[in-house]
């Protein structure tokens, strides 16, 4: 249970129940939001009447199934969004030989974006037009790892491979 100040903020953890409130003159009442593992959320109002009791029953309404997976499919959505951005402006970024973007955008998205193929492809793309081969097949090479399937990086590596045996 967390305190909820007049603006809405949440204050830190009040306790458990049963809980003592020590009366606020200034405010009047307290408000407080009750959460629980696998219930909704929900907000009471106490007043605070010095030397007066009060008791509160509350009962918490069952989250089902759908509650969760409607949450984690926006959740996914949200995140997936924001990747295909990045990696948009990355691409964006490579295309106009932008080098400092391009290096500022790999650097931010280094921790989110680690297990993406199509991350080290368009990092491989990059060091492949810099003339930097090497780095490029390492690029390749992980988005191999990541995706067997990555045609891209596939071909692109197997491109560099035969031009480095010629």
């Amino acid at each position: 249970m967390f305190s909820v100040d007049t603006q809405g903020n949440r204050g830190a953890l009040a306790g458990t129940t049963p809980l003592t409130l020590k009366p606020d003159p200034a405010q009047g009442y307290a408000t407080y939001e009750l959460r629980k593992n696998g219930f909704e959320a929900t907000t009471i109002v106490v007043p605070l009447v010095e030397a007066s009791r009060v008791e509160i029953g509350v009962r918490l309404k069952a989250i089902d199934e759908s509650y969760f997976r409607e949450r984690f499919q926006t959740d996914q959505s949200r995140t997936l969004s924001r990747q295909f951005l990045e990696l948009l402006k990355l691409q964006n970024a490579i295309l106009q030989r932008n080098d400092a973007e391009v290096e500022r955008l790999a650097g931010n998205m280094r921790s989110n974006f680690e297990q993406i193929s199509a991350w080290h492809s368009l990092l491989g793309n990059y060091y492949f037009l810099k003339g930097q081969r090497e780095r490029a097949k390492s690029f390749y090479q992980k988005a191999l790892e990541l995706d067997p399937d990555n045609a891209e990086a596939r071909s692109l590596l197997q491109a560099l491979n035969k031009k480095g045996e010629s």
